[in-house]
């Protein structure tokens, strides 16, 4: 796996060569591109270390504000360590509780909840107690997440309330 991985950066960052079209000035956001094309073909073999490198390039895709992006890799790895694991395992509740705090942090502040997120919430919640998960290294487990979701739901409740949130932004709550 280590050498498979070495390759796949290696042909990633070979996206620099001059015969490749963009000479020396290439982006990340076109080695990312790049990178999350290919990633599904080159480890079409084996799911979870592909769903590894998936997760891997979203929180690339997520520390660099490409935020549309990372959430959808983040979909994506997560579908595809579903297919791994279909049991479920500590790596998918830690990824499904990171893309619900993407998707809750990429609306109004945090206070426009997606159903999405709160059905990954739910769902890592079940994986976590279905897999006997106990982990206190856990930064956010499932149980953190919900208290946070009803939390944000009270203060979004209380600005529409107050008239705080413009009524074109509260359209869709």
């Amino acid at each position: 796996k280590t050498l498979a991985l070495k390759d796949f950066l290696l042909e990633m960052m070979a996206i620099a060569h001059p015969s490749r079209g963009f000479g020396t000035q290439v982006t990340v956001r076109q080695m990312m591109e790049e990178a999350s094309d290919k990633v599904a073909v080159r480890f079409e073999e084996d799911l979870e270390f592909r769903s590894e490198v998936e997760h891997t390039l979203y929180r690339v895709y997520s520390s660099i504000g490409m935020l549309a992006e990372a959430e959808s890799l983040g979909r994506r790895a997560i579908e595809t360590r579903r297919r791994a694991i279909p049991e479920g395992d500590r790596e998918l509740v830690l990824w499904m509780c990171s893309l619900a705090d993407l998707a809750i942090g990429r609306r109004l502040g945090g206070l426009v909840l997606a159903e999405e997120a709160q059905d990954l919430l739910e769902e890592a919640n079940g994986i976590a107690k279905r897999i006997d998960l106990d982990d206190p290294t856990l930064l956010k487990t499932p149980e953190a997440m919900m208290t946070m979701l009803a939390q944000a739901r009270d203060m979004r409740d209380g600005l529409i309330e107050h008239k705080e949130i413009p009524s074109k932004l509260v359209e869709g709550v």
